[in-house]
């Protein structure tokens, strides 16, 4: 889950303005704004949503802001405007933000407190290691295709923490 999540977040700012300039026209000069909106998304959802997510529960949020990311991928690729997909991928960061908080409370919930500490390290290995790899398969790909790729796979990224997320087993939240 986390390999595929910080892979889509790293794709999708690192590789945003270049999909603009080569498929949308877009001046550097101004898309280059693009990935600065992306992150701010990411900090706006992280310090508002957040805050949401414990009410509603964890679990459910993750479920529902992947799935919104989803639409916003989307729209992303398919809006024809530069300024429509810049909102639109300001906005998947926005939702994409409390996710990492979100899933790391659960993956609590599920490891036992002796090895959490080593787990929650190796959590953190498999999201660089997908936020490495993510984009370097997009760069290769695109190499042979065009920065068009950068959609599909994110949302072959975004479809597996869904997978992912839904095979995990329900465990109750901690009473202490």
């Amino acid at each position: 889950f986390i390999f595929a999540y910080q892979g889509a977040e790293v794709s999708n700012s690192g590789w945003i303005v270049s999909y603009l300039i080569n498929y949308r026209n877009g001046d550097p000069a101004q898309v280059g704004y693009v990935s600065s909106g992306f992150w701010a998304g990411i900090t706006i959802g992280r310090l508002v949503l957040t805050h949401f997510a414990r009410r509603i529960g964890e679990r459910v949020t993750v479920l529902a802001l992947t799935i919104g990311t989803i639409v916003c991928q989307i729209l992303t690729w398919l809006l024809p405007n530069i300024i429509g997909q810049a909102v639109a991928v300001a906005i998947v960061g926005l939702l994409q933000g409390p996710v990492y908080s979100c899933a790391m409370v659960i993956f609590n919930r599920l490891l036992p407190r002796n090895i959490q500490t080593t787990s929650i390290g190796l959590c953190g290995a498999m999201g660089s290691s997908g936020g490495a790899i993510a984009p370097f398969v997009i760069g290769l790909a695109a190499q042979q295709v065009g920065t068009v790729v950068l959609h599909p796979i994110c949302l072959g990224l975004y479809g597996t923490m869904v997978v992912s997320w839904l095979c995990l087993p329900r465990v109750p939240k901690r009473s202490e």
